[in-house]
């Protein structure tokens, strides 16, 4: 669930737009896990939930999301990661190719910083976007973070800040590390 607060500067006049995005559900499964040779190879499903959202980020459409991500540790702490695939926005049928390139740095074991560079390609003008969030992990299966990025194109908006959480269950059976 994320609570979002975007400056769209883009047209006279200004408007700020505060709410809460409708809610993702989803799951993730971890096909290769990283070695010295190759990355971590995860895919993702989620689906925006229309009705689960405030009057402003309302969509009309289920809106569901499917990613492939790489990602390669090079420290203990220290991980890159590229996605890419398809995202609908709930508005429109049609989906857009969706991208993201990443770094994440774990300070102490509940605290990680992620820089990003992100964006929706689609039958629209391409929104591209730069941000770095803050995390807190709880443990394996809840935490809660912060974003702050801007838009570095036309279609983007120009600035935003999110507060964010994640929940998740346990589906393998297996007890989990943290």
């Amino acid at each position: 669930m994320s609570l979002i607060s975007t400056q769209d500067k883009s047209y006279s006049p200004q408007k700020n737009t505060a709410g809460i995005e409708p809610v993702l559900i989803g799951a993730n499964y971890q096909l290769l896990r990283d070695t010295y040779n190759s990355p971590s190879v995860i895919i993702f499903a989620q689906c925006a939930i229309p009705f689960l959202a405030t009057k402003d980020f309302t969509i009309n459409h289920l809106a569901p999301v499917v990613q492939i991500d790489f990602q390669e540790a090079v420290h203990k702490k220290w991980i890159f990661g590229l996605s890419n695939g398809l995202q609908w926005d709930g508005f429109s049928t049609s989906p857009s190719f969706i991208y993201n390139a990443n770094t994440s740095y774990s300070f102490t074991k509940k605290w990680t910083v992620t820089v990003e560079c992100f964006g929706f390609i689609g039958n629209n003008l391409p929104q591209n976007n730069l941000d770095a969030s803050v995390d807190y992990v709880i443990n394996d299966l809840v935490q809660f973070g912060i974003t702050a990025g801007a838009g570095i194109s036309s279609a983007a908006p120009k600035n935003y800040f999110a507060v964010n959480g994640t929940w998740g269950f346990n589906s393998s059976g297996k007890k989990l590390k943290h």
